[in-house]
């Protein structure tokens, strides 16, 4: 039997109806569409993980997006190296991006 997280179902029926309502555009934009959503949610998700334990703001803000909950699974400390190298990328390419113009 396998579990999945909550709200992942979802996530992905929320993907696919957005991606269908986008239908009439090209693959360009859809795949704009979904690095700036990703981006905003991983940007969001990467400096509240990486607030300190007194910032009380980032610590109200992190419960309601559920932060400290993904911190504390095992699956997340277990690919936590892959999500700090994942960061690095993005890091590098922001720096490039922004060397660029």
């Amino acid at each position: 039997m396998q579990c999945k997280a909550p709200g992942e179902e979802i996530a992905h029926k929320t993907a696919l109806t957005i991606l269908n309502k986008l239908s009439n555009y090209s693959w360009d934009t859809k795949a704009v569409l979904t690095l700036a959503a990703f981006a905003l949610d991983y940007g969001e998700f990467w400096q509240i993980a990486q607030a300190p334990a007194s910032d009380q703001l980032a610590k109200s803000v992190g419960t309601l997006r559920r932060v400290p909950i993904l911190l504390k699974r095992p699956t997340l400390q277990k690919h936590r190296q892959s999500l700090v190298e994942l960061n690095n990328v993005i890091k590098a390419t922001n720096v490039e991006q922004h060397t660029k113009k």
